[in-house]
């Protein structure tokens, strides 16, 4: 009876840790950018906040915008949740002017995209012809498909701020925002 508690026991106290960690793998885990057409539009935020359907806190990087149009070049440590929409003060040096964005994010739209796994930009032109996307599940093969891994603002002259969402390669708009 001894042996049979010692061999169960430390089974069950793992029950726990396997079902959180299975939870935090279905909450989609993204990194945020923020670029610019070119370096005289850089932008520095001020006050910033990712609103997410669970409810958990998403940022911006530390510092201002950077990279080109719609790539930044940078990452910055991993945000958690679906993002649905964002509240952005920021101030454009260019324009010596502040800006305030507080905006919705299409909650349907986000919610399909989120699900999707869009090819990768390294698939080779002579492999077998591939889905435009995969939806709902993590494709066998790990390099083929890629999940939504990137929330990418743009942010242009007036006040003009484009979201993306990026898939490795591939990068879905999901809207143009003027605040």
């Amino acid at each position: 009876m001894v042996k049979i508690k010692k061999t169960i026991i430390p089974y069950i106290l793992l029950i726990p840790i396997a079902t959180s960690c299975q939870m935090k793998k279905e909450i989609p885990e993204f990194h945020v950018e923020m670029s610019h057409p070119e370096n005289k539009y850089r932008i520095e935020p001020v006050y910033d906040s990712i609103r997410t359907l669970e409810g958990l806190s998403a940022s911006f990087p530390y510092g201002g915008s950077s990279g080109n149009w719609g790539d930044a070049h940078a990452t910055w440590t991993e945000q958690h949740g679906t993002p649905i929409g964002a509240a952005i003060t920021y101030y454009a040096i260019y324009e010596d002017a502040f800006y305030h964005l507080n905006v919705d994010f299409p909650i349907d739209t986000i919610k399909d995209w989120t699900k999707r796994y869009y090819p990768s930009s390294e698939v080779e032109e002579n492999q077998e012809e591939l889905q435009e996307y995969i939806y709902d599940r993590k494709p066998a093969q790990k390099r083929t498909y890629i999940e939504f891994r990137d929330l990418v603002f743009g942010f242009a002259p007036k006040g003009m701020v484009v979201v993306w969402l990026r898939y490795g390669g591939t990068q879905k708009e999901v809207n143009i925002f003027n605040t």
